[in-house]
């Protein structure tokens, strides 16, 4: 029942005993889908309940974004590099 807001990276790397909170079971808006960003290191997921949209631009990746009507996804490619 504790969050853990210093991990920035990859999900693989998470801390032990720790998980994404998108897959947590019995979360209580499983019943929602849930449009996040904020964790470039995902880059652009989606699954049940969730659609993850940062992608990275700040970084020099893209820019995603989701048409909610068809959930078309779009991605448009940045110049960055984090300076």
């Amino acid at each position: 029942g504790v969050m853990e807001f210093r991990h920035k990276g990859d999900p693989a790397d998470i801390p032990a005993g720790f998980r994404p909170w998108f897959e947590v079971s019995g979360r209580r808006s499983t019943s929602h889908t849930l449009l996040f960003g904020h964790w470039s290191a995902l880059g652009y997921r989606s699954g049940p309940g969730y659609v993850a949209l940062d992608s990275g631009c700040l970084w020099g990746r893209c820019l995603t974004a989701l048409r909610l009507e068809d959930r078309c996804v779009f991605d448009v490619p940045c110049q960055g590099g984090g300076d």
